[in-house]
């Protein structure tokens, strides 16, 4: 899920990202890109999807929903992200064997591939410096944005690591049932688990700048929580009731917003 300013973006399973405007939760665009829409990156003026099977990226013009290029990579392109500083996209190319980054400028005049220690790839996050990646096995690794090297890993994260998040001082993973917080930028890891929820795979994660991380609950099928966790706590605060397999959330416009694969259906939440 990516957030505009105006709009929150969320792939679809059915070949299209949709547009829903974030005040009036009315759909205002649905792009028919084909393939199999996985995640969603905003650059200030685009939006970027991966297509998981097409192997490539497509770049849709937010302000008019149309298709802008389409742009061919690796197999498995699946984590995307977008660094303001080097105006720059960061894709995860899960099945390139082995994995590797790929980095590319606005207009794919320029490229770079980043060989990777896990050979799988899945989840990025950019905090301004670094871009960090997840396998969504028991591998971390973050890169200078700048340089487009590796900086450090952890192979040993205590949890299969999926989901990441900045919360403009700490980097957050997200694991089965486990929050991880990542102190600048070592291999250090605190670690922090929420075994009073067993049922819970926390496979994405959102920071709201406020002091809360919102995770959703996501093992078993049918389950319908995502858990507001407290950072200075280190607690669940709140478990927050959604539509069915919650997979995917995203704060913006001042709002917890979650899509869950039930019903295909995304939730706006005021959970402050």
């Amino acid at each position: 899920m990516a957030f505009d300013g105006a709009n929150v973006w969320v792939a679809s399973g059915s070949g299209s990202v949709v547009a829903i405007n974030a005040t009036t939760c009315a759909i205002t665009y649905t792009v028919q890109i084909g393939g199999t829409p996985a995640l969603t990156a905003f650059d200030g003026a685009n939006v970027w999807v991966t297509d998981y099977t097409g192997n490539r990226v497509v770049k849709v013009d937010a302000a008019s929903g149309g298709i802008l290029n389409a742009y061919p990579v690796g197999a498995g392109p699946y984590g995307i992200v977008y660094d303001s500083h080097t105006k720059t996209i960061w894709i995860a190319i899960s099945q390139g064997n082995p994995g590797e980054i790929l980095v590319m400028n606005l207009t794919d005049t320029e490229a770079w591939a980043i060989s990777t220690p896990t050979p799988t790839p899945k989840y990025l996050m950019d905090n301004g410096t670094n871009v960090y990646a997840t396998d969504g096995v028991l591998n971390l690794s973050w890169y200078s944005a700048k340089s487009k090297t590796l900086v450090g890993e952890n192979s040993g994260m205590p949890a299969p690591a999926t989901g990441l998040a900045w919360d403009g001082a700490n980097v957050w993973v997200a694991g089965d049932g486990d929050i991880n917080d990542v102190i600048s930028d070592t291999d250090y890891l605190i670690y922090y688990t929420s075994a009073q929820f067993p049922e819970c795979s926390y496979q994405s994660i959102a920071a709201d700048h406020a002091g809360y991380l919102y995770l959703p609950c996501s093992t078993v099928p049918g389950v319908n929580t995502v858990q507001q966790f407290s950072e200075n706590r280190l607690t669940v605060t709140q478990t927050i009731t959604v539509p069915p397999d919650p997979v995917a959330l995203i704060w913006a416009n001042s709002q917890l917003w979650v899509s869950s694969q039930t019903g295909n259906m995304v939730t706006s939440l005021n959970v402050r």
